[in-house]
């Protein structure tokens, strides 16, 4: 049995919304509101910011520019918000990068709710309620990049995904962040990101 198979038959659908809205719930928006809308010109991009591309060969950016890059991200768009999710061992930032249509980020406690009643079913007391709840909520997709110390890639990545995300002002783009919202983590273990470089 592929190694997938096994891994997809251990987590159970349950356990995945009962992880998204934990991180759900751990998210804060209060000072989201008070951001002025932003403009794609105005947010920096990874090359901006790194002096590279993410991706460019010989060049890899540690953990502290990453979270640097997403602080500043944070500040130019109004797409993004980044919270601090708690510390690794070594003391480094374990961040989350909520990415969303902006009107879904300022109603973020409403989705937190509904991801909360879907997540325990002893919640739910009808067909209906369950009905109700999916069609106000949003598909909540999480991505977790670069858990161990050897897999640079995808944390490197994640800055030109978020970037392109908030910037990006193509139809169908517009659409996937109005109807989604992306819990984007550069690494769950930035111990072994950063010590991956050394």
């Amino acid at each position: 049995m592929p190694c997938y198979a096994r891994l997809r038959g251990m987590i159970s659908h349950r356990s995945l919304v009962a992880c998204v809205a934990v991180i759900l719930a751990a998210l804060s928006t209060s000072s989201f509101a008070q951001k002025p809308a932003s403009q794609p010109g105005e947010i920096p991009s990874p090359k901006s910011v790194l002096g590279f591309t993410p991706g460019d060969d010989r060049t890899i950016a540690d953990w502290s520019q990453i979270t640097d890059y997403f602080g500043r991200l944070d500040r130019a768009s109004d797409r993004v918000l980044v919270q601090t999710l708690g510390q690794s061992t070594l003391k480094r930032p374990l961040i989350v990068a909520v990415i969303s249509a902006r009107e879904n980020i300022l109603a973020l406690s409403k989705y937190k709710e509904i991801q909360q009643q879907l997540a325990d079913p002893r919640k739910i007391t009808s067909n209906l309620q369950r009905d109700r709840l999916l069609a106000n909520g949003k598909v909540v997709v999480t991505i977790s990049c670069s858990i161990h110390s050897t897999e640079i890639v995808a944390s490197q990545m994640s800055m030109q995904l978020a970037y392109e995300l908030a910037t990006a002002q193509d139809t169908d783009t517009r659409a996937i962040l109005q109807n989604t919202i992306l819990l984007l983590i550069p690494s769950p273990n930035p111990d072994g990101s950063h010590e991956g470089l050394a």
